[in-house]
This record gives C-alpha cells, structure tokens and sequence, in this order.
C-alpha cells in the first residue's frame, strides 16, 4: 500500500432538508487500489496460517470456523440452521462442511441440554488456537501495510 492514513475521506453528503444526515466515502483510485492489495494480502496471510489444517482452504471453511469463533466468545450458541441461515446456503452443504470440520478436530458437536433435538457446534481447542493465530497473523498483516 502507498498511501498512509485511512483508505478513503469521508465527505458529507448533499441533503435535503427532509433527509437524514449521513457520510459518504469518496475512494480515489489509487485508496480504491490499496484496499484492493490489502484483501489481497489479508487472504494470503490466512490461507499460510490455515494451509497445514485446511489444505486448500476455501471460504466457507472459513467462514464457518470464524461465526462459530466469535459465537463461542460472545456465549452464543451455534446449530447447523443457524449457519445456513447467515451464508445462505442449504443445510446439508452446512452439515458437510461442519463434518468436514469436525473431522479435522477443528468443531465438536454436542447435544444441546436443554433442548435433546438441537446440535449444538463450538471450536475445539485446537480450533480456538487455529482461529487465534490466524486472526493474529491477519491483524499483523492489517498493522504492517497500513502502519497501525
């Protein structure tokens, strides 16, 4: 990246009287570019960290891995429904994909107590510690070429 500071200016927006204030971003080019290159750079720092685990890591792995990441630590609870709700995709490609995942020692399924029918799904050790050090090296990666 090339530029310092923020990667866009905000800029009021024209309004008029009836509307509700709000900002705009207004990127150049080149701001439009960096943040281009960032993204870029974020995905390669994350596909190193998860490469050994993963392989060929794709973003639903990803994905799923990070929304039961942060459900975990917000003490939500997880169940397959939930997921393929916020990815939008049906249940059974969620299911193969948590298997996958379950596989690999990165998600464990546990009946939920207080409801017999519902699965309920959190990070293993292993994908806490998988998660963290990706999440670590990503941030690092944010910091280096931003100068944060």
């Amino acid at each position: 990246m090339t530029g310092s500071g923020s990667a866009c200016s905000v800029k009021p927006a024209k309004q008029s009287s009836e509307e509700n204030p709000r900002a705009d971003l207004i990127c150049s080019s080149a701001e439009m570019a960096d943040t281009a290159e960032l993204l870029l750079s974020i995905r390669q720092a994350r596909n190193s960290e998860l490469e050994n685990k993963l392989g060929d890591v794709d973003e639903a792995s990803w994905n799923i891995l990070l929304d039961i990441y942060l459900s975990n630590r917000l003490g939500r609870p997880v169940v397959t429904a939930d997921l393929s709700m916020v990815f939008a995709v049906p249940k059974t490609t969620i299911t193969r994909y948590v298997e996958y995942l379950c596989e690999l020692g990165l998600i464990r399924k546990e009946r939920d107590k207080s409801n017999r029918v519902r699965i309920l799904l959190s990070l293993t050790d292993a994908g806490f510690a998988l998660v963290d050090a990706t999440l670590t090296r990503i941030a690092n990666e944010i910091a280096r070429r931003t100068g944060k």
